[in-house]
Order: C-alpha cells, then structure tokens, then sequence
C-alpha cells in the first residue's frame, strides 16, 4: 500500500514588523518581536537553489495590514531534503533584507519574523537600474567614483 501526499501543504507563518534595521530570520513562536506592530504591503519571495542556474521563486506572499505573514510552499522536499533557501524581502518594490537559510521540518516550530528598517525600500531610479546593468556586464568598468554611485 503507498500513501499519497498532496503538495502545497508546507505554510510559514510570521509577520512584518518595522524596525531599527532590515532583516529576515526564523525565530521561535514565541519571540517577542513578533508582537510589534505590524506592517503591511511587504512582499516575500521564497527561492529555491540560489546558488545554482535554476534558481527560482518557488513561494510568494505580501504581509498583510496588521503584519501577518503567509508564505505557502507547493514545491516536493520542502523542509525535509537538506538544502539551502534565500527568503527576499521587498518593500515598495526594491528588495531590503536577503537571508539564507535552511527551512525547519516542522514549520510550526519557528515564525518567519520580517523586519523592515524606515526608509529601506525606496523605488529604484532609471539611474541605478543602468548602474546595475553596466556592472553586470564583464567588458564594461564603470569607475567606483562615478557619478551613478553617489
């Protein structure tokens, strides 16, 4: 006899909260932090591999109006196969906090806690979208102390 399990049965729960500096971590359920107000309209992604080629945005989610965080993973091995995750944090549109990390077996066991420092977020200009660009192409060096870098 086989037991067939369905997918997408892996949740995190948390919440966005503001805070002195940007960050994202796994804490336990019962850390004081997710008691701070929360706050609202901050995008989560959940990727997979994001050391290799196939990397990929395996998991979405935006917090909502009061911080609570949501972020359901449909992916096969989620928590159990010893692997590598980054969870991005976006915040009106820009990414703010990066963290790499193993997710647990047990997702109840810990809380995603996002926090997002005032001000971090801020939209991207056409300038620094042609700064990243440039910098990303191998023949092309842009000096450290141009103009797009102030």
């Amino acid at each position: 006899m086989f037991l067939v399990v369905g997918c997408g049965g892996y949740v995190l729960e948390g919440r966005a909260v503001s805070g002195d500096y940007s960050s994202v971590e796994l804490v336990g359920p019962d850390d004081p932090r997710l008691d701070l107000p929360g706050l609202g309209g901050v995008a989560i992604e959940l990727i997979r591999d994001p050391e290799s080629l196939g990397k990929r945005v395996v998991g979405r989610s935006n917090s909502q109006g009061n911080g609570s965080v949501r972020l359901s993973v449909g992916d096969f091995g989620v928590g159990f196969l010893e692997e590598d995750w980054d969870i991005r944090v976006l915040n009106r549109g820009a990414e703010c906090a990066v963290a790499r990390l193993s997710l647990p077996f047990d997702p109840t066991s810990r809380r995603l806690l996002v926090i997002v420092r005032k001000g971090d977020g801020r939209e991207r200009n056409s300038l620094g979208i042609e700064a990243e660009r440039l910098l990303q192409q191998e023949e092309r060096q842009v000096p450290r102390d141009s103009v797009i870098f102030r």
